[in-house]
């Protein structure tokens, strides 16, 4: 299901990223803090996936710079 028709879950995953970015921006790097960081990076992913139709192929394409 596209987020287009599943707004809360959008949102959902769009406050979920916000506040562990504001977590990670104040703590140290640690591997607690890691798996936060993986963690975005797979909300991102499912997004990505999910409007766009994109794998991580395409994913890891768009974001390398």
């Amino acid at each position: 299901m596209a987020f287009k028709d599943n707004h809360d879950q959008l949102k959902q995953d769009l406050l979920s990223m916000d506040t562990t970015l504001a977590i990670l921006e104040m703590s140290p790097n640690d591997s607690k803090n890691m798996d936060r960081l993986l963690n975005v990076d797979m909300i991102c992913r499912k997004i990505f996936a999910t409007e766009y139709g994109g794998d991580d192929s395409k994913y890891n394409k768009k974001f390398d710079t």
